[in-house]
């Protein structure tokens, strides 16, 4: 069995059996990918909290990746500084499988976060199928140590394998660890401070075809993507003499139309500016008009989130006061992203030594625009229009400000729903200069866990292949491709888009990556029609990262948002014999407004003791839990006996021993059961 333990880091460890790289297909293969894993059992759960081995919590365990032959588990905890990890996993009689190698490593403690890639052995015969149905993680102070107070914990898993089904690649590249990457690559930067991966090139249809310095024509146009609406044909205006500009037109230059590539792109892909662009009416002026795509949260890694909260002084005695939260939304628009759509401009357009040169400016306005929230947070949250206000520019490229009152259990329902990936969402409406072109609106959104909030992800040609690149959002991404534009050096306009596929590779925050770019030629890096080159990325789920947001934006409230209620037991379905218990749960917690007592839609249906889970409770900041719970137990033979009444607690965890269940239910007697 081969370790790899890839050092230390902010929040992942990633324990991996694989050689080298794997390039995985026949994805969600048993039905399992990005979904949570029930836990079936906690053992030694009384004893290892009176007498602790180790200290910490698993809190979520979940498939990132479940393919023929591999899967990849995310295990997400609090605690266990320096100790060992071991998973494994279990036939329906929960015995090892020994075709499935064991996963081991060390947790630091500074992570919050573990991948276990599982993968079936090689040395099966080809169309071998295997059903696991648990996976067991055992967590102690050494290796190959089982104490009697060692914390372990069954999940119930259900996988489906297949060996040797001919559809997965197994690359033919060397081992690969930190040290060997920096003696390959000189100049190594030393920003970050988490595991180094190193991430292959393959390059995708045309880009596999560029070896000796000439351009090709990728395989696809992606117009057929463009948005439905369309522009008229501009006119001549030959009445017009002079190249003064006279404001814009309905009439529009779309410089999506003719780019071409091999994968698809959605029309936000390439820039933060619209790649439709508005003519002067003056078309002898060379004046052309842009506006931004959408509106999104301001975010830098220096700076951090620019969402912010204010506690105001509470009107009357006893009563919390108002929250005031403020956002600042940016466009994502500077001026290297002006320049790079000018390059575009110049070159989609006729050279003319004779004309005035092109000018690209943002497209004047009638006044300062209108930015609308107020259906959302009224709608969704109760805000009257009175309690918003914005800070705009005429200048419709400069941020915004929008800022808005309410009180705690408000702002921490927002807290949710920006921690749900729903975020908060309005539009900006803009009346163009003149009389040729309508009102138009702008998606204005405030997300914490969106690519559009990080932006694009440029890389820098000079220097990508020398140094590491770091992952510089706070949240683990998944690189996907590497993309370049360039522009045809043919007489017609044609700017093509060139894919390198990066395998899917997972990112941990500030972890660092050695991009192997032997597929692609040296020569695209100092081209001087190669425009820019970028990541395709995704935002992996990261509870950890949700909460540290929230934490760093309103103000340290994520402890007092979502969170459930745990139940353990303690031999009490052993010694009642019971078929199934049930536990339900009410509370006005479980109503994000807190306005209705309400009963959680699952009530807990437990056939083992052991350690469970329910809820969301959505309790305030300066509130403690309150709900209430009721029991039933029912028996082989089908008899039932439920408790009369609710039973109040105020504690998140619950401990229930055979002398809660006499009490709670009195018409049951262990005797009689016996």
């Amino acid at each position: 069995m081969e370790k790899l333990q890839l050092g230390r880091q902010n929040w992942f460890l990633v324990l991996v059996l694989t050689l080298g790289n794997l390039q995985l297909v026949g994805q969600n293969y048993s039905g399992l990918q990005n979904k949570p894993l029930p836990l079936v059992n906690n053992t030694a759960t009384l004893s290892t909290q009176l007498f602790p081995e180790v200290n910490g919590a698993i809190s979520r365990l979940f498939t990132r990746f479940d393919g023929e032959d591999q899967l990849k588990l995310v295990m997400q905890y609090a605690g266990y500084e320096n100790t060992f990890i071991r998973a494994e996993v279990l036939d329906h009689d929960f015995k090892q499988q020994r075709e499935i190698p064991v996963v081991t490593g060390q947790l630091s403690g500074q992570s919050n976060g573990v991948e276990l890639v599982f993968s079936l052995s090689q040395n099966l015969p080809a169309g071998t199928k295997i059903r696991s149905s648990y996976v067991k993680i055992t967590i102690s102070k050494g290796p190959n140590y089982l104490g009697p107070h060692t914390p372990v914990r069954t999940y119930k898993l259900n996988k489906a394998w297949i060996a040797g089904s001919g559809e997965v690649a197994y690359s033919n590249q060397p081992k690969y660890n930190e040290r060997t990457a920096s003696s390959r690559t000189p100049g190594v930067s030393n920003h970050g401070t988490g595991a180094l991966t190193r991430v292959t090139l393959n390059p995708i249809g045309s880009a596999g075809l560029l070896t000796d310095g000439k351009m090709k024509t990728p395989a696809k146009s992606i117009k057929s993507n463009r948005p439905t609406t369309s522009a008229p044909t501009p006119e001549t205006n030959g009445e017009i003499t002079t190249n003064r500009p006279n404001g814009p037109s309905r009439y529009k230059l779309s410089l999506w139309e003719n780019i071409r590539a091999d994968v698809d792109f959605k029309f936000d892909d390439i820039s933060p500016i619209s790649l439709e662009l508005y003519q002067d009416v003056n078309l002898k002026s060379r004046h052309f008009y842009f506006i931004p795509s959408a509106f999104n949260l301001q975010w830098s890694n220096k700076g951090g989130y620019e969402l912010k909260n204010l506690y105001g002084t509470a009107a009357d005695e006893g009563q919390a006061g108002a929250v005031r939260m403020h956002a600042t939304l940016t466009s994502g628009i500077s001026t290297g992203e002006i320049a790079f759509i000018k390059r575009l401009l110049d070159a989609s357009i006729p050279k003319n030594s004779l004309t005035t040169e092109t000018s690209l400016k943002p497209l004047p306005i009638n006044g300062a625009p209108k930015v609308n929230f107020t259906d959302e947070l009224g709608s969704l949250y109760n805000i009257a229009s009175d309690n918003v206000s914005v800070n705009v520019s005429s200048d419709i490229s400069k941020p915004i400000g929008v800022s808005w009152s309410t009180d705690s259990r408000t702002r921490d329902e927002m807290a949710v729903a920006l921690m749900e990936h729903v975020g908060i969402n309005g539009a900006m409406v803009i009346e163009p200069m003149g009389d040729s072109l309508s009102s138009m609106r702008i998606p204005v959104n405030i997300n914490i866990n969106d690519p559009k909030t990080f932006g694009q992800l440029n890389l820098d040609l000079k220097k990508w292949r020398s140094q590491h690149w770091v992952n510089p959002t706070p949240y683990p991404v998944q690189l996907n491709y590497l993309h370049v534009m360039m522009i045809s050096e043919e007489g017609s306009f044609a700017p093509y888009i060139y894919s390198w596929d990066l395998g899917q590779q997972s990112i941990p925050v500030n972890g660092l990556v050695f991009f192997d770019a032997a597929k692609m030629p040296k020569w695209i890096d100092r081209a001087p029609n190669t425009l820019r080159a970028w990541l395709g990325y995704q935002i992996l789920p990261c509870d950890a990262c949700d909460r540290a947001a929230i934490n760093s934006t309103l103000g340290g409230t994520s402890a007092s948002l979502s969170q459930e209620i745990t139940f353990e037991l303690f031999d009490v379905v052993k010694q009642t014999g019971a078929q199934l218990i049930q536990i339900h749960i009410r509370s006005h917690q479980a109503d994000p407004k807190g306005a209705h007592k309400v009963e959680l839609a699952n009530s807990l249906r437990i056939t083992n003791d052991g350690t469970f889970t329910a809820g969301p409770l959505f309790i305030g900041s300066h509130q403690t839990p309150d709900f209430e719970y009721k029991l039933s137990l029912i028996m082989p033979d089908g008899t039932q006996y439920q408790a009369d009444n609710w039973h109040r607690s105020n504690q998140l965890e619950v401990f229930l021993g055979i002398k809660n269940i006499t009490d709670q239910l009195p018409t049951f007697s262990l005797n009689q059961e016996q």
